[in-house]
């Protein structure tokens, strides 16, 4: 997993400081294999997660989708989810969470949190929005702040998109209209895009990856992504990689394995 990218260098722009972003994603709360529950795995994972937040003084924590490993997780999922967000932002006042859904997760679930929190320092963004039957694309473009607290760069957080949500252009039609409002937002400031789904050239685990299929295809090509935006952060891929494209265009990766044909990521 490559848990930390900072967004920074190459933009004269009135800012101080640059948005710090660790990028991490595919937990698979409440996970088991073959029977044996990765609990232990999930309390290490989380200690080494906020040990590092810390050390890097990190401003904005991205999770890219499948926080869960089924859509109607155990409590004790749901348990460990809030109980780490609760620490973190006890331990750094200043961090912004923002959490998408994944081809895993029930969309509503993801979502739910978000009517208790408002538009606070913790964004979940499970479904895609809508307003009058449409995608509200306004609602999903989120400002990063520095540790000064300034708008330092712009996220538009893309959940796992289904049928539903696409139009007769599909996925790069939409991506496309994401974009143009985010960029809108951003100014001059860097823009991050997100997503969940299963880009081309993208290395995949044949044991535990789900398949994605979005109006008709399953793998959807890199030039999806607006060369515009300074760094595109995806999930569901659970091998760490990079893949080839006009913009920076990462997986994080899930941060332990998940199959046996994972154990030597």
């Amino acid at each position: 997993m490559r848990p930390f990218t900072s967004i920074s260098a190459g933009y004269c722009l009135p800012v101080t400081r640059p948005v710090k972003m660790l990028h991490t994603s595919d937990w698979h709360l409440g996970h088991e294999l073959m029977g044996h529950s990765r609990e232990g795995e999930h309390a290490a994972f989380f200690a080494w997660l906020l040990q590092t937040l810390e050390g890097q003084e990190v401003d904005s924590l991205l999770v890219t989708g499948d926080i869960y490993d089924v859509a109607n997780p155990p409590v004790s999922a749901m348990r460990r989810l809030y109980g780490f967000v609760r620490e973190a932002l006890q331990r750094m006042p200043g961090l912004q969470i923002v959490i998408i859904g994944g081809n895993h997760d029930s969309a509503l679930r993801i979502d739910l949190p978000g009517a208790l929190l408002g538009d606070a320092r913790v964004q979940f963004v499970g479904a895609l929005p809508r307003k009058d039957r449409e995608p509200d694309y306004e609602r999903i473009c989120i400002p990063l702040r520095n540790s000064d607290g300034e708008i330092a760069a712009w996220l538009a957080a893309v959940p796992f998109c289904r049928p539903g949500d696409l139009g007769q252009g599909g996925l790069p039609e939409l991506y496309d209209c994401i974009a143009e409002a985010a960029a809108r937002k951003a100014g001059g400031l860097p823009l991050v895009l997100s997503g969940h789904l299963h880009v081309a050239e993208g290395a995949v685990s044949e044991m535990s990856e789900r398949r994605i299929v979005v109006g008709g295809e399953e793998a959807q090509a890199a030039s999806l992504f607006d060369m515009r935006a300074s760094y595109v952060a995806l999930g569901h891929l659970h091998r760490p990689q990079t893949i080839s494209g006009a913009t920076p265009i990462r997986y994080a990766g899930s941060p332990f394995p998940l199959s046996a044909t994972e154990r030597e990521y």
